[in-house]
């Protein structure tokens, strides 16, 4: 172990006893019904809060202004003092505004990984990420003064959280291949690995985001705070809870527009299991996902969105051209639709095809279709099937998805999305969460999806659909 004794001097010295002895208005640790709490960063336009959450998400009565640009921030419970990391920065964090310590040369922090608090020890945690490693340090307000702990021996760690009572510090590991945590790391508080346990489900998130991935301890748990995208400010963040003896996670809050709850989405913890097979109305393979919005939430819309995600199209493109040319003039869809010869349909685009039957609805109808390749949507309209818009969303590099069949000024282009085919936990496509998509899918559209059906590789969809066809059931969240 490295020690190094800094000890601040003169105005700095005087600030840092000041703000250490004056408590935050958000120093208690859990809210009134006793639930774990933990001290986090709330992502929003602008400065981003800093506060108490729960398993339920932000406690915004004890929100305070953050400091711009921080990573990472960790709280001292005995004085209230919040600590920030910048790149290259750590500092007390107070009105909205990071005042550094002093570090020395020798502690870089160029790649913030990371922040805690030891209670036990009263000292600040901190991991920096670097080529060879995630590197440990230790800062004690009272004596000014740093250690470095060790080298933890891996750059693919995130987030950082201490039990100090029991001298265990814990991080999630991101392996290089995956946009996704999937291990839990156990360490002493001296650096040596006494443990490693698998996440019972992976928990996604985009690694570029500012605040990155967020990990705390609080009354024997662990929680990870995942931040959406700051495009998305209606869009609070995802909590998981993770069991740190044996891995097992569960996602604990979801709110999405402020009106989803963990409780309100089925096959979460402490909700409803989901209908299996979800089958109703679509064909294909793979894993199938679906759900209804309580009309309540709704009911308001002049047009009603149905939002498909998959990752491809199952039907050949040839073979599909080859059975529309092959129709005579009259003959009928699967929705008894009269199909024309003269399809718009482009023999060198090649790519598999999805088939999406409208039946008519009491109100207009816009359908948001994502896909993580290029596919072909055949839209097929019933009788009476009134279409107001088609938004077409593709993953990044799979931008040349085209839509057939309709009035080519009736589609629109939603823009980049990582489709993902499932809003299960869990369930993603290319390892990317499914609330980033239907966030932007919902800020593009200016509608709340009253269906969401996914399948990995799809061959048709029915909308709105039935649960006669193919003798399923809908999901549908519980009002």
């Amino acid at each position: 172990m490295t020690r190094l004794n800094i000890p601040l001097s003169g105005a700095a010295a005087l600030l840092l006893v000041t703000l250490v002895t004056t408590p935050s208005p958000a120093s208690e640790a859990s809210d009134e019904t006793g639930a774990p709490g933990f001290h986090m960063i709330h992502a929003t336009r602008g400065n981003a809060a800093i506060g108490v959450f729960t398993p339920d998400g932000p406690q915004l009565g004890t929100m305070q202004k953050g400091a711009k640009r921080v990573a990472f921030i960790t709280h001292d419970p005995s004085t209230g003092t919040y600590f920030g990391q910048q790149v290259s920065t750590l500092g007390v964090i107070e009105d909205g505004k990071l005042t550094p310590v002093e570090t020395p040369e020798s502690v870089d922090m160029s790649h913030p990984g990371g922040l805690a608090f030891d209670a036990e020890r009263a000292s600040v945690l901190l991991a920096s990420r670097s080529g060879a490693g995630t590197v440990l340090f230790t800062f004690t307000p009272a004596t000014n003064t740093w250690n470095e702990i060790g080298n933890l021996g891996r750059d693919d760690l995130q987030g950082l959280a201490c039990d100090g009572a029991q001298g265990t510090i814990y991080v999630l590991e991101r392996p290089r291949t995956k946009r996704a945590c999937t291990n839990l790391r156990v360490f002493n508080h001296t650096g040596a690995q006494v443990a490693a346990v698998d996440l019972s489900t992976p928990i996604p998130f985009l690694s570029d985001l500012r605040p990155k991935l967020q990990l705390a301890h609080a009354q024997g748990q662990l929680f990870a705070l995942v931040t959406h995208e700051r495009t998305h400010p209606r869009v609070t963040d995802a909590i998981y809870a993770i069991d740190p003896a044996t891995g097992e996670v569960s996602r604990t809050a979801f709110n999405a527009n402020r009106d989803v709850t963990s409780k309100t989405w089925p096959g979460w913890k402490g909700g409803p299991t989901p209908s299996s097979p979800m089958s109703a109305g679509t064909a294909g393979r793979g894993f199938y996902s679906n759900y209804v919005t309580p009309a309540k939430l709704v009911r308001r819309q002049r047009s009603e969105m149905h939002v498909i995600a998959v990752e491809s199209g199952e039907t050949n493109y040839f073979e599909y051209l080859k059975k529309i040319k092959s129709l005579k003039a009259g003959s009928k869809n699967g929705s008894g639709v009269e199909i024309a010869i003269e399809l718009d349909i482009d023999a060198e685009i090649n790519h598999p095809v999805v088939e999406v039957f409208v039946d008519e609805t009491d109100k207009p109808v816009t359908l948001a279709l994502a896909s993580a390749t290029n596919v072909v949507w055949s839209i097929e309209p019933a009788p009476g099937a009134k279409i107001a818009k088609i938004y077409k969303f593709g993953a990044p590099h799979f931008d040349n998805s085209q839509v057939v069949g309709v009035d080519p000024s009736l589609v629109i282009d939603g823009g980049t999305v990582d489709a993902a085919c499932a809003w299960e936990l869990g369930q993603s496509s290319s390892a990317t969460g499914f609330d980033e998509m239907i966030a932007t899918i919902r800020e593009k559209t200016g509608l709340r999806e009253h269906t969401f059906r996914g399948l990995g590789t799809a061959s048709s969809f029915r909308v709105p659909e039935r649960s006669s066809d193919a003798g399923g059931t809908e999901t549908a969240l519980v009002e």
